[in-house]
């Protein structure tokens, strides 16, 4: 496994991420795939114009307007769901584009391989990314994609 540090994200009680700030008052960092992985799966990737017709509802992370990668973006097309209701659809849908999103760590040759599955309950989805490298076990990370909401 290739070894490297960045920077901790840190999911805040509004369940918005943000840079983690350790105790000494700078910049957290964490070893391994960990933000590489968060910023992958819940950044937005920009739709494209077959999947939404209007350029300006087609959203999509800011930090690729300058990418180095020609057709290279950080993201998924996950919130292209939020708005459907959970059914299977929905669910292969959002599989199909965390692993789009996801890819890039096999391109590269970061990981052996990776997978992903959702969980879909009564008031929530939530996705599962499984990952391995050689010589160590298989890593899992969990994210809640969205929660029902509440009625006021």
């Amino acid at each position: 496994m290739i070894k490297f540090s960045d920077i901790k994200l840190a999911k805040d009680s509004n369940g918005s991420y943000d840079l983690a700030i350790a105790d000494d008052g700078d910049i957290a960092w964490v070893e391994g795939y960990e933000t590489a992985i968060q910023m992958s799966v819940l950044c937005e990737r920009r739709a494209s114009s077959d999947v939404v017709s209007l350029p300006s509802m087609r959203r999509g992370w800011i930090g690729n307007e300058d990418g180095e990668i020609a057709g290279f973006e950080i993201g998924s097309l996950i919130w292209l769901y939020y708005q459907q209701r959970l059914t299977s659809n929905t669910r292969s849908g959002i599989e199909v584009a965390a692993t789009d999103a996801l890819q890039w760590f096999l391109d590269e040759n970061l990981v052996e391989d990776i997978s992903v599955s959702t969980v879909i309950t009564t008031d929530k989805i939530s996705l599962d990314v499984d990952f391995s490298v050689t010589n160590a076990p298989v890593e899992t990370r969990n994210f809640v994609l969205w929660e029902r909401t509440q009625s006021v």
